[in-house]
């Protein structure tokens, strides 16, 4: 039986007849529960309807009465966790044709030692996974789901959109972080929340530790009619049994994290799996440690955010790893990391012409499957012109990079198609064109969503995309047009000698070009 359908069957069981009946439902999540009080602990306890989630230290003691809250299922705990970056190393990130940076183990390791902590901490099996930084993407979430972590935290692009989401089998809050701290505003707090369902909220220790803010919070609940309260577990499965629970999400967008920390990463891991854990298991141990350090989440964060601090700590880590070896550490500069190599500052790229002719820019493909792919643009239209033939394609996709900035896109082509471009040409947007009909995709935190289709009424390769849908300077981004057949690639735009060799190498990863005045 599926867990989360046996978790379900059980857990509803507990569930009250007025639950998710159509009052707003409140989801607490304390950040601590360290230097809650007795009289607050107690009150907790006789209460009917308050209940919340707590993220303890797997190092210390939780206190009897807190225990007691646990089992009578009045507290959900979970365990914090050293955090890292996630979206780093749950999937391989390709360095060149040959190498990767791939520490997908170490997440599965994290996924499986936390469920194994959380069972001898409180001897039952963990439901969620409560995040502090909730760096999350698609294959993070496949990870969640694959390892039974049934919700977790995320942040939202939208910061008007809080709530409950389930996003690839995980079911995601978006917590309100501005709760009030007055004991005297709690209800003027939750009249101002309009149109959501589900309300989950932070508790920091400055709610946690006010006992009369707590104790005031206790009594509201209990008085009020109109507002339940849940486990974050109980409202996970409604939210999987539930049609009125959307999958819209838009996850924050992952701002880049810089090639250089991306390779030191890679040299960095490379040297301590030459070195091997026989040759000295607790230095293989130290070492390991300081690579993760530099890919936890507050130093990657940090450094995407250009603070200082997190780039010394970063390089420390780094310069340590080569120093416990007895060497210096290498500059980045002696990777080969051609397939990233987007630079472009010519117009005529080998086989790859560029020519900007009034309104348009037409790029030129020597081959046999297309010739040229064209970019025009007017004030109510984009348009996208090749000359395939789709009677002998399945399709001819285009992909536009708008800011090519790595990593805030999809890697992935469209379905079927089983290749990929380098990070630094993610998509936003992409174009299927097939003989009967045009769609056109965005790419959001849940993957490729479709959100337009137009009849091809000519039949032939060339589209318009309104302006509205497109927004900005056409001229400026970056392209790629893919010649679809049998669900494979069978051609592209790029240098003949270069596209020989990399459909030599698979999966097929390519990257896309822009004209250069």
């Amino acid at each position: 039986m599926n867990i989360k359908n046996l978790f379900a069957a059980s857990f509803f069981l507990f569930l009250s007849v007025s639950a998710f009946a159509g009052n707003k439902t409140v989801v607490f999540f304390a950040e601590s529960f360290d230097g809650v009080s007795a009289k607050v602990i107690q009150k907790i306890e006789s209460s009917d309807k308050f209940c919340l989630a707590v993220a303890f230290d797997e190092d210390k003691y939780i206190k009897k009465e807190i225990q007691n809250l646990i089992v009578s299922h009045k507290i959900e705990p979970v365990l914090n966790i050293v955090e890292p970056y996630f979206p780093l190393i749950s999937s391989q990130i390709n360095i060149n044709s040959s190498d990767v940076f791939d520490k997908t183990d170490v997440c599965k390791d994290i996924l499986f030692n936390y469920k194994k902590t959380y069972r001898t901490a409180f001897e039952r099996n963990k439901h969620g996974l409560y995040l502090k930084g909730a760096a999350l993407n698609d294959d993070v979430l496949e990870l969640f789901y694959k390892n039974n972590i049934l919700w977790t935290m995320a942040k939202n692009e939208n910061e008007n959109q809080r709530g409950l989401f389930i996003k690839n089998g995980v079911a995601l809050f978006v917590p309100y972080k501005n709760f009030t701290t007055s004991e005297t505003k709690i209800k003027q707090w939750f009249d101002n929340i309009n149109n959501v369902k589900f309300v989950p909220i932070i508790l920091t220790a400055s709610h946690t530790k006010n006992e009369k803010f707590m104790l005031a919070l206790v009594n509201f609940v209990n008085k009020n009619s109109g507002l339940d309260v849940e486990l974050p577990i109980n409202a996970a499965f409604y939210g999987y049994n539930s049609k009125t629970i959307k999958n819209n999400i838009l996850l924050e967008k992952l701002s880049s994290v810089p090639k250089e920390n991306v390779l030191k990463l890679y040299l960095a891991d490379k040297e301590i799996k030459n070195y091997g854990k026989k040759q000295n298991e607790e230095v293989y141990t130290i070492l390991c440690d300081e690579l993760s350090n530099m890919y936890s989440y507050n130093v990657i964060n940090g450094i995407i955010n250009n603070k200082q601090n997190s780039i010394k700590l970063f390089d420390i880590s780094y310069t340590n790893i080569f120093r416990m070896l007895n060497k210096k550490a290498p500059s980045t500069k002696e990777i080969k990391y051609d397939l990233s190599d987007t630079e472009n500052t010519d117009t005529d790229n080998g086989d790859c012409k560029f020519t900007k002719n009034n309104n348009s820019i037409i790029i030129d493909n020597e081959s046999n499957i297309f010739t040229t792919f064209s970019v025009e643009k007017n004030n109510e239209y984009i348009s996208f012109k090749t000359d395939a033939d789709l009677n002998v394609l399945d399709s001819i996709d285009i992909y536009i990079d708008m800011n090519s900035i790595a990593y805030t896109g999809s890697q992935k082509m469209l379905k079927p198609v089983n290749a990929f471009f380098v990070p630094e040409n993610s998509w936003e947007f992409a174009i299927r064109i097939t003989k009967q009909n045009i769609y056109i995709y965005k790419y959001l935190s849940s993957g490729a969503e479709l959100i337009e289709t137009i009849k091809n009424e000519a039949g032939n390769s060339s589209v318009k995309v309104s302006a509205n849908i497109l927004k900005g300077n056409p001229y400026n981004w970056n392209y790629q047009t893919v010649a679809i057949k049998d669900g494979e690639v069978s051609d592209f735009i790029e240098n003949k000698e270069k596209k020989e060799k990399m459909f030599n190498v698979l999966p097929l990863q390519i990257k896309m070009y822009n004209y250069i005045d």
